[in-house]
């Protein structure tokens, strides 16, 4: 599959007059920089996630802060606001710092994560949209992550977040090397003569140090030190590649 044609220009700047700037303004002030403060829960459902009793939450629950970040970003590209931009970074810390220990970014409880359903969909035991709630938030994090130049990511495998892990690695979390997004060729690893886990994927860092990677959900076994936020340089726009499946990789920013 070819590259779209089509793109961004880079530092593109706008000037916005009459109705359409007064619109602009409005969804910044009113909804931009009203919608956290006015709705706490956009974000508490992600630190109730397994206190008891379980929070009662509408099977959607965990898109509205991917989709308020999104919009934010989209409209963040249109004024350049540095107020509003502050704003949406505060935003962005504390979802990071609400993502589970494991990876998890979800509302749902520890049992109940990407299987589909819940005992607490509207007072009942029910279907939930998780995956849908992972892709929102993955996206508005890609989107905020191209605005900002943050540098700090997660790296996502399809659905699948992958972490350093100290078992699989002789480098200690404080060494990890970073990463070059415009070189990230992966070879997977057979679990044969590994730690089990569902994936394991070895990259080369930019220094030639080599980095091994595996599912969250095999991350941390016995209390081993792990991390999901890792550096990466030369961080573009991620495209899909139809004909190179191992290319395919999603980075999500931290902060």
């Amino acid at each position: 599959m070819k590259h779209p044609k089509c793109g961004r220009i880079p530092q593109t700047t706008y000037r916005f007059r009459g109705h359409l700037a007064d619109y602009l303004t409005g969804v910044t002030e009113q909804w931009l920089k009203a919608a956290p403060l006015a709705n706490p829960g956009m974000l508490e459902i992600f630190r109730d996630r397994d206190r008891q009793p379980l929070r009662d939450l509408v099977p959607w629950a965990g898109e509205f802060a991917g989709k308020y970040l999104t919009s934010a970003v989209q409209i963040l590209r249109l004024t350049q606001d540095a107020n509003p931009k502050t704003f949406i970074r505060n935003f962005v810390n504390q979802l990071v710092q609400l993502q589970d220990a494991d990876g998890y970014p979800g509302p749902w409880s520890q049992e109940n994560r990407l299987t589909g359903e819940a005992p607490n969909v509207g007072g009942k035991a029910g279907n939930t949209w998780d995956a849908w709630g992972h892709y929102h938030i993955m996206l508005g994090r890609i989107l905020w992550h191209e605005e900002s130049g943050d540098k700090a990511v997660s790296i996502y495998r399809g659905p699948i977040l992958l972490t350093y892990d100290r078992r699989l690695n002789e480098m200690d979390p404080d060494e990890i090397p970073a990463l070059d997004a415009t070189a990230m060729k992966e070879r997977l690893i057979s679990n044969k003569d590994n730690l089990p886990t569902v994936v394991l994927v070895e990259y080369t860092a930019s220094d030639g140090r080599k980095l091994r990677l595996c599912d969250f959900g095999s991350a941390g076994e016995g209390g081993s030190p792990y991390c999901s936020w890792l550096p990466v340089e030369q961080i573009g726009v991620t495209r899909f590649v139809a004909d190179d499946p191992n290319s395919n990789y999603m980075l999500a920013q931290t902060s």
